[in-house]
C-alpha cells in the first residue's frame, strides 16, 4: 500500500482475489443465514432487559444475583470470541455453526427444567453464552469476508433490532404466564431457526493476505477496538438495569415492554439511515453526537421521572446505541489496513458486554440505581476519547 511499505508488509497467496473473496459468501441467501445468525446469536443480550425482570420476579433473585448471573453468561460469550482467534480462520463454518446452535437449543430447554435452580443454572448459562458467542464469531468473521460489507453489517443490525423488538411487544404477556420459561423457550425456538440457516451458511471464507507486523499503522484499529469495549460497557450498565428502573417508578410491565418494543423498532432507521448521515457530517461528529445524545438520557433518568420521561429517554438512547454501532465498525475498518483486526470487533464488545453488568452489580445498595448512569455516563465520555486518535489519524491522512 503507498506510504505504509515501512510500516507493513502484506503478501498474497497466488491466485487469491483479496478484494471480493469467494463468490459463495455474496449469494443472497447465504447472506441472508450469516445475518440470522448475527441476529440470534446475541439475542440474550438483546432481550436482556425482560430476561433479568424475568429472573428476578419469578426466580426471586436479587439485582447483584441478576447482575452476577448476566455476567457470567456474557463472559461465555467473551470467551467464545477470543477462542475463535484460533478457530475461525481453520474450522469449517457451517458444521462448527451447526453444532453450537444445536447446543444452544440443547442449554435453554435443560434451563427450562431447572430454571428455579440458580446453582445450576450458572454453569448451563454461561455455556449457552459460550455457544451464542460463536454463532456471532462466525456471523462477522463471514460478513467481513463479503463483498459488501457496510451493507451486509447494517442489514444485520437492522435485523437484530427487528426481531428484538417485535419480541419486546410479545414477551411480557407470555412472561406473565409462563415466567422465566418464556424467555428460555424463546431462547430456544430461535436455535430453531439458527440450526435451518446453517443450511445456507457457507463453509469457509475467502482466502487473506499474510501479514507481518513491523510499524504502527497496523495497530491503529486498537484505539477503537478498545473504544467499542468502553462503549458496550456504558450500554450495558444501562441496559441490563433499564427494565428494574421503570419497575421501581411503579410503571406496569405492559408499559415498559411498549417503550423498550418501540425504541428498538425506531432505531432501525437510525441503523439503516447513519451512512448516509455519515457522509453528510462526518462519522466522529455523528459518533459525537449520539454520545451526547446518550449523556442526556442519563442525565434525565435520574430518580423521580415521569412515564413520558421514561417512554422519550428509552427511545432516543436506542436510537442513539444503534446509529453508533455501524459508524463504529466502519471506523475500525477503515484504519484496518490488513482487515484482520476487525474481526476482533465481537471479542472487544463482549468484553464491554460482559464487564457492564457486573461492574454496576457492584455499586448498587439501598434499592438506588444512580450507580448505573454514572457508570454509563463515565464509559461514554471514555468511548469518545479512544476513538479520538483514529478521528484525528484520519484528518491528518486525508482518509475517508
Amino acid at each position: 500500500m503507498p506510504g505504509q511499505t515501512d510500516s507493513m508488509t502484506i503478501e498474497a497467496k497466488p491466485g487469491t482475489d483479496i478484494l471480493t473473496g469467494s463468490s459463495a459468501l455474496n449469494m443472497r441467501m447465504s447472506v441472508s443465514a450469516l445475518v440470522c445468525l448475527f441476529v440470534i446469536g446475541p439475542m440474550f443480550f438483546l432481550l436482556m432487559p425482560l430476561y433479568v425482570g424475568a429472573l428476578a420476579d419469578y426466580v426471586g433473585l436479587n439485582n447483584q444475583q441478576v447482575g452476577t448471573l448476566s455476567s457470567l453468561e456474557l463472559l461465555g460469550s467473551c470467551l467464545a470470541s477470543l477462542s475463535g482467534l484460533l478457530w475461525i480462520r481453520k474450522a469449517n463454518w457451517q458444521k462448527t455453526a451447526a453444532i453450537c446452535a444445536f447446543a444452544l437449543l440443547s442449554l435453554n430447554l435443560l434451563s427450562m427444567l431447572v430454571s428455579d435452580s440458580l446453582a445450576m443454572l450458572i454453569p448451563i448459562r454461561i455455556g449457552a453464552g459460550f455457544s451464542s458467542g460463536c454463532l456471532l464469531a462466525i456471523a462477522i468473521a463471514a460478513l467481513g469476508d463479503t463483498a459488501r460489507l457496510d451493507r451486509n453489517f447494517a442489514l444485520a443490525v437492522a435485523g437484530q433490532l427487528t426481531v428484538s423488538g417485535l419480541l419486546f411487544f410479545v414477551l411480557p404477556r407470555l412472561i406473565l404466564q409462563k415466567g422465566v420459561n418464556a424467555v428460555f423457550g424463546t431462547f430456544a425456538a430461535c436455535a430453531v431457526v439458527a440450526l435451518i440457516a446453517c443450511i445456507f451458511v457457507p463453509s469457509q471464507g475467502r482466502e487473506h493476505a499474510q501479514l507481518r507486523w513491523t510499524g504502527g499503522v497496523a495497530w491503529r484499529p486498537l484505539w477503537g477496538l478498545a473504544g467499542s469495549t468502553a462503549f458496550f460497557v456504558a450500554q450495558t450498565a444501562f441496559w441490563v438495569f433499564i427494565e428494574r428502573m421503570g419497575v421501581d417508578a411503579q410503571f406496569s410491565p405492559d408499559f415498559i415492554g411498549t417503550s423498550l418494543g418501540v425504541s428498538t423498532l425506531l432505531s432501525i432507521g437510525a441503523a439503516l439511515g447513519v451512512g448516509w448521515i455519515s457522509q453528510t457530517f462526518g462519522r466522529f461528529r455523528v459518533m459525537l453526537i449520539a454520545a451526547f445524545g446518550e449523556l442526556a438520557c442519563l442525565a434525565a433518568l435520574v430518580e423521580g421521572f415521569s412515564a413520558t420521561t421514561y417512554f422519550i429517554t428509552v427511545v432516543l438512547f436506542q436510537i442513539c446505541w444503534n446509529g453508533w454501532v455501524p459508524i463504529q465498525m466502519a471506523n475500525i475498518a477503515a484504519v484496518d489496513v490488513s482487515g484482520r483486526l476487525t474481526v476482533l470487533i465481537g471479542l472487544f464488545q463482549a468484553m464491554g458486554v460482559a464487564t457492564g453488568p457486573v461492574l454496576v452489580a457492584q455499586l448498587l445498595t439501598g434499592g438506588s440505581f444512580l450507580p448505573v448512569n454514572i457508570v454509563s455516563g463515565v464509559f461514554v465520555v471514555l468511548a469518545i476519547l479512544l476513538f479520538s486518535p483514529i478521528a484525528i489519524q484520519r484528518r491528518s491522512t486525508k482518509q475517508v
